[in-house]
């Protein structure tokens, strides 16, 4: 699974958590409702750093390769 299908897939459990909060009738989040969220959006900030990391490692190799 690439970085984006794993940044995708968290936000649709993101997505699912709020959308069965609002089927529930809540206003808001139970507490552990926001906790999966939270933990959710910190894999997800995670991921995307993982994301510019490698991003950048691999824009160092091509200019690298072209001296």
């Amino acid at each position: 699974m690439t970085i984006k299908e794993k940044i995708d897939a968290a936000l649709a459990r993101q997505q699912a958590i709020l959308d069965a909060s609002k089927a529930a009738g809540n206003e808001a989040l139970t507490a552990e409702e926001q906790k999966s969220f939270d933990d959710l959006t910190a894999e997800i900030n995670a991921l995307k750093v993982q994301e510019a990391e490698r991003a950048r490692v691999s824009a160092i190799n091509e200019a690298c390769r072209s001296f």
